[in-house]
Formats: C-alpha cells, sequence, structure tokens
C-alpha cells in the first residue's frame, strides 16, 4: 500500500474514531441508574407488555421469536420449491453457499462430538443462525415497533 493510501486511511480512522468519541459525550446521560438495571430493562421488557392479536398480553421479546421464526420458515419455503429443484452435480452459487454452510457445520459437529453427531449439526446451525437472524431484527430495531404497541 503507498503511503497516500495509508495517509488516507488514517485521516478517515481518526475521523471515525473523533465522530464515535463526540458521539459518546453527547449521548452521556446524567442519570446514574446501574448497568444491571438498564440491560435488565433493555431485555427482558417486564414493565412492557403488547397485545397479541387482542387474546393476551405478552413481552415483545414473544413477537420477536415469532417474527425470526416466520423469516426462517419463509427463507426455507423458497428455497424449497424454488431452489432445491434446479440443483444440479455441478453446483451454481447459491447451491454451492448451502452445501459449504452444511459441510461447515457438519464438520464442527464430527470435531465435537464424534459418536453422536447426527443431530447436532442440525441444532448448531439452527441455533447460530436463530441467533444470527434474531440479532440482526434487534439492531436494525424491529423491535422498537413491537414494543411500543
Amino acid at each position: 500500500m503507498s503511503k497516500k493510501r495509508k495517509l488516507v486511511s488514517g485521516i478517515i480512522f481518526g475521523v471515525i474514531l473523533i465522530g464515535l468519541l463526540v458521539g459518546i459525550v453527547l449521548t452521556h446521560s446524567h442519570e446514574e441508574e446501574p448497568i444491571r438495571e438498564v440491560m435488565k430493562d433493555a431485555v427482558l421488557h417486564e414493565h412492557i407488555k403488547v397485545s397479541f392479536f387482542g387474546l393476551l398480553d405478552v413481552n415483545p421479546g414473544l413477537i420477536s421469536a415469532y417474527a425470526v421464526t416466520a423469516v426462517f420458515l419463509v427463507f426455507a419455503l423458497i428455497v424449497r420449491i424454488f431452489f432445491v429443484p434446479r440443483f444440479t452435480m455441478i453446483p451454481g452459487k447459491f447451491q454451492l453457499l448451502l452445501e459449504k454452510a452444511v459441510g461447515i457445520f457438519d464438520d464442527l459437529a464430527n470435531a465435537n462430538s464424534p459418536h453422536r453427531n447426527k443431530f447436532l449439526g442440525v441444532y448448531i446451525f439452527t441455533a447460530g443462525a436463530y441467533i444470527f437472524i434474531g440479532t440482526i431484527f434487534e439492531l436494525f430495531g424491529i423491535q422498537v415497533p413491537t414494543t411500543s404497541g
């Protein structure tokens, strides 16, 4: 990498760092609430309940879980209907991606439990994907509309 590129990269990094520091200073709350309470309120929502189709009041985390499950089911249905029938012996890009993901989790299960690994690979993949999609769900702020009713 040339010196000019390194200088530009350093300047960009510095600007981002200064922006983050300014954001931290400007958003600092003067309320002294223990971090345990802040995290508990952010995750558990014990005092916030949402009406679930008018039937009962539930924790917003349940709605998040149902939404993540719905995303998985729709994705699996689309893949099964539109992509799996077109799989060939010479894989395309999407087929290769799916086969690689299956191979990674199968190898992980074989390495960690060589005797009973039939279900472990599926379990690890499902848990990891569920946590990933749930985190993306929260990261993009989809939970905010569910908690506001």
